[in-house]
């Protein structure tokens, strides 16, 4: 008996959802019948794939190393069923982007992508750095674009463009207005930072870094503290993307640094997926975009 698509894809599908019931109703079969396809084909391959805990199934040293195959495989046969050897589709393709590159970067990127395929985008996720990587890590992604670097040895990380930072303030701080500032002169303020595990969060502490200071608030979007800080509720370190979509709407002032600062931005894959050439084309496309 041979491995047949269907086990593949059975065994991708738990894999991604993790349980037997969010696989079923992903493929539209029974458990019964899902568990059963799983089945035969760690049967076949002579061991299990995954570990049973309760009601979840984790993927086991076996699994990790046969999910990137799969992953690639269907990957392909996709394409081959949309015919995007000659027409470029986005459509399968899964890219993550941190929360401000997502919020103020990506829709005209998107719109480019829009002109140059077929109409169809890619599918969409958006979280901090850190949760981005864990979906590269799992196959969950092809592609990711983030604010923070990441270092993992399974992931290739790969600059994309530099981002400048601003500091901001509410339009009536006392010191809007100011000449060039230091990290120490803005150290003593309430500050209003990203949470754990953002690119906005390490890049304030970089910032501050050896100074006393400490968040008075922190918020888990971009948006949230710009609001934040327009209330009057302490100072933000921000991409002046933001400052470009907001500072018409949101009483703000920008804070001169005495020494300027600008961030990497970078785009991140898989070292072990095996790429298509709609990946390699969403990634140049990616590189080629200007704002």
């Amino acid at each position: 008996m041979h491995i047949t698509l269907r086990q593949l894809e059975a065994f991708h599908a738990i894999a991604r959802g993790g349980s037997l019931t969010a696989a079923a109703a992903r493929l539209n079969l029974s458990k019964g019948a899902l568990s059963a396809t799983l089945q035969q084909l760690e049967s076949h391959l002579g061991a299990p794939l995954f570990d049973r805990q309760l009601n979840r199934l984790y993927l086991n040293p076996r699994g990790r190393s046969l999910l990137p195959q799969v992953d690639s495989l269907l990957a392909q046969l996709r394409a081959i069923e949309a015919g995007t050897d000659h027409c470029t589709s986005w459509g399968n393709l899964r890219l993550g982007a941190s929360n401000t590159i997502g919020t103020y970067l990506l829709p005209p990127l998107l719109a480019q992508l829009k002109q140059q395929g077929d109409g169809q985008l890619p599918q969409i996720s958006m979280a901090n750095s850190a949760a981005l990587a864990r979906l590269l890590l799992g196959f969950e992604l092809d592609l990711a674009l983030v604010e923070g670097e990441i270092r993992h040895p399974e992931l290739l990380v790969s600059p994309w463009r530099s981002d400048a930072l601003v500091v901001i303030a509410a339009a009536n701080h006392e010191l809007a207005g100011s000449g060039p500032l230091t990290a120490e002169q803005l150290a003593p303020w309430p500050w209003v930072v990203r949470e754990q595990g953002s690119g906005s969060r390490v890049q304030a502490e970089q910032l501050l870094a050896g100074l006393p200071w400490q968040p008075a608030l922190t918020l888990p979007s971009t948006e949230a503290l710009v609001r934040a800080v327009a209330a009057g509720l302490g100072l933000g370190l921000v991409s002046a993307a933001v400052l470009g979509a907001d500072c018409g709407r949101a009483p703000l002032a920008t804070l001169p640094l005495t020494n300027p600062r600008q961030r990497q931005l970078y785009l991140v894959r898989h070292r072990a997926k095996a790429t298509s050439s709609d990946i390699d084309r969403l990634a140049q496309a990616c590189c080629d975009w200007q704002p």
